[in-house]
């Protein structure tokens, strides 16, 4: 508040900005808290979709990161709050969006796969959320849904996750690793995998063969190829060309990391 006073102005106290906003922000949390148990209180289902329109706005709002996450949190109370798949799926899709890592504890229960031939209706939503949000706690179990899924189009999506973790050095070489050693065990013809160690590139190491194996061969190794470009800046034409870059570079993976996809 400013005043005229002798010719000169004077600044009266005033409410401060920031503890406005935060006011503010608190009583809207409260209000959307209240609303969101209510309409989960009585399934009312579209109210919930709704209820997340207002959330991810309310998201978009905020300046301050951590009260960004705390409406966050608000999303966590929906997807759990109710176990229609339509609601799930319009929260998990406004939770990748957000990409917000501190999220990803609502999003993990949906990357479960408790029958490997069976594709959960949430699963690609989820792998597609994570992907967005690239959390160093997703790296378990998208890498599961790579190494053991028999639904080869849930493999390939958690595969092409990792495509945005070449910046996260305290995992990106274990990604790199297991990515390698799954997609090789399925290599055609010998069923063997390649190893630079002995001069020329020979075959070792016997792996299974049968036509799962077959078919994730023709699903991953494109897919292989394609992750490992853009996690790491370094480019390679072929499945087999990583094989061999791996064995050449095993004791340095780093080096490898050109210039990641951020």
């Amino acid at each position: 508040m400013v005043s005229a006073l002798g010719g000169r102005s004077v600044v009266f106290a005033a409410d401060d900005p920031a503890k406005d906003a935060a006011k503010e922000a608190a009583t809207k949390f409260t209000a959307l808290d209240a609303q969101i148990r209510s309409h989960i209180a009585n399934k009312a289902l579209e109210a919930l979709q709704k209820d997340v329109e207002e959330v991810t706005k309310a998201i978009t709002e905020q300046a301050d990161p951590k009260v960004k996450s705390r409406f966050g949190t608000l999303l966590g109370v929906i997807v759990k709050g109710t176990t229609d798949d339509g609601v799930q799926k319009v929260v998990i899709v406004a939770i990748g969006d957000t990409k917000d890592s501190s999220l990803f504890q609502y999003i993990r229960p949906f990357l479960a796969q408790p029958d490997l031939d069976v594709e959960p209706p949430l699963c690609k939503p989820a792998i597609d959320a994570a992907a967005k949000l690239v959390c160093d706690d997703a790296v378990g179990p998208l890498m599961t849904l790579v190494e053991k899924s028999h639904i080869l189009t849930l493999s390939s999506a958690a595969m092409e996750a990792f495509a945005r973790y070449g910046t996260h050095k305290g995992v990106r070489s274990k990604i790199f690793r297991d990515l390698i050693n799954t997609v090789s065990k399925d290599q055609p013809g010998v069923g063997q995998r390649w190893d630079a160690s002995m001069g020329d590139p020979v075959q070792t190491a016997k792996v299974r063969t049968n036509e799962l194996t077959a078919a994730r061969w023709g699903a991953l190794s494109s897919s292989l190829v394609s992750t490992l470009n853009k996690m790491t800046g370094t480019q390679g034409a072929t499945a087999e060309d990583w094989f061999k870059l791996y064995d050449d570079y095993k004791d340095g993976l780093d080096r490898l990391f050109v210039d990641p996809l951020k």
